[in-house]
């Protein structure tokens, strides 16, 4: 129920995690990097892993991902 309301609202602390992943073989994948700031708000945390994508879309090929998330601080502590 708090994790649904602070979605909702965007209240408290977010994460903004930008994770680098190597498929392995057909199927697997493995994450290799991960990269992630405390915001001060939801807003911040969009913006901030805006701006990590930008700073690791250089890492992107034909067997590497490249994936952004918003966690609020209920979800990052779990």
């Amino acid at each position: 129920m708090e994790l649904k309301m602070r979605r909702r609202t965007g209240k408290g602390a977010w994460y903004a995690v930008v994770q680098v992943w190597e498929r392995v073989s057909a199927g697997e994948m493995r994450e290799i990097d991960s990269v992630s700031e405390r915001c001060p708000t939801k807003t911040a945390a969009v913006e901030k892993a805006r701006e990590l994508l930008k700073a690791n879309a250089d890492r992107l090929s034909d067997y590497i991902e490249v994936t952004a998330e918003i966690l609020s601080e209920l979800e990052w502590s779990a």
